[in-house]
C-alpha cells in the first residue's frame, strides 16, 4: 500500500541497499504505484486522505462512497470526492518518488556523479490514473482531441502530482501488436511530458 508510510520505508530501505552496497549506474522503479483502481480501502489510508482533504478544508462523511462505490450491477459511481481521491493517490505516489530522488541524489554525492534515476510505466496513460500515477509533465495541458475517457481529471491540482521532475530519463511499455500503434503511444508520451525528459519507447518484440 503506497499510503502506508511503513511500507515506504521499507521500499528505500531496499533502494539504500543497492546504492550503499553495488556499483550500479542508476535506479529504475517499476510498478511503483498502487495496483489498480481498487486498492487501496485500509484504515491507514481513509486517514491519508482525510488528512489530505482537510489540508483543503473538506471532510469526509462516509467513505469510501466519498471517493467512490460499486453499484449492484458492478458499476463505479462517483463520489463527491472522486477528483480528490484520484489526485491524494497520485500526489502520494509523486511524494513517495521524491523520497527516492533525494535517497539517489544523496549517492551522487557520495559515490558516483552520474547515478541516474528513472521509471518504467505502462504507455496507456489515459488510464494510467487507476494505478495512481502521473507521469506526465506538471505543464501539460489536456486537449478534448485526445479523447480521454476521464477528461475532468487533468485540472491544474493533478498536474501538479506530476513526478516527472524526478527523473532523469523515463521508460514507456508500448505492448502493442502494429507499428501504428506503437508510434501513436510514443507521440502520446511525447506530448505528456512536453519533451522535458528523455522517452525510451519499451517494445514487446513477441507481439511485432
Amino acid at each position: 500500500n503506497p499510503s502506508n508510510k511503513e511500507v515506504q520505508d521499507f521500499q528505500l530501505l531496499r533502494v539504500e541497499e543497492v546504492l550503499k552496497n553495488y556499483d550500479v549506474d542508476g535506479i529504475v522503479l517499476d510498478r511503483c504505484r498502487y495496483d489498480n483502481i481498487y486498492a487501496d480501502f485500509s484504515h491507514v489510508t481513509r486517514n491519508a486522505f482525510e488528512d489530505y482533504l482537510a489540508a483543503q478544508g473538506k471532510s469526509l462523511d462516509n467513505f469510501p462512497a466519498d471517493a467512490y462505490k460499486i453499484d449492484k450491477n458492478g458499476t463505479l459511481v462517483k463520489g463527491k470526492y472522486y477528483k480528490e481521491w484520484i489526485t491524494f493517490r497520485s500526489q502520494t505516489v509523486a511524494d513517495f518518488t521524491g523520497r527516492i530522488r533525494e535517497l539517489v541524489n544523496s549517492y551522487k554525492e557520495k559515490k558516483n556523479p552520474n547515478l541516474k534515476m528513472a521509471a518504467y510505466v505502462g504507455s496507456w496513460y489515459e488510464v494510467y490514473y487507476q494505478n495512481g500515477v502521473n507521469w506526465a509533465s506538471k505543464d501539460f495541458q489536456y486537449n478534448s482531441r485526445l479523447g480521454f475517457p476521464e477528461s475532468e481529471i487533468y485540472s491544474a491540482e493533478y498536474n501538479n502530482t506530476s513526478y516527472l521532475k524526478n527523473l532523469d530519463f523515463l521508460m514507456i511499455g508500448t505492448y502493442y501488436k502494429t507499428p501504428k500503434e506503437v508510434n501513436r503511444y510514443i507521440t502520446l508520451g511525447n506530448i505528456l511530458t512536453c519533451g522535458q525528459c528523455p522517452i525510451l519507447g519499451s517494445m514487446s518484440l513477441p507481439d511485432l
